[in-house]
């Protein structure tokens, strides 16, 4: 976990910056319980769970990129 603030933290201040708000973000996120799956789906792009194929998050990041 990181210490001082969490994801959902750090996303609200990339939300609160006009230039920024439109920057895909990604989820790595070590939580698998439903209410930070479920969270996670809602803020971000995409909710991943570790662990995670390199493959998989390749893929996943390029479709993100696409729906850009």
């Amino acid at each position: 976990m990181m210490p001082d603030m969490n994801g959902w933290d750090i996303l609200a201040k990339i939300r609160d910056k006009s230039a920024w708000k439109n920057i895909p973000v990604l989820f790595l996120t070590a939580k698998t319980d439903d209410t930070s799956k479920g969270l996670g789906t809602l803020t971000s792009d995409r909710d991943i769970a570790k662990t995670f194929d390199t493959t998989e998050l390749y893929d996943i990041i390029e479709k993100v990129f696409m729906r850009r």
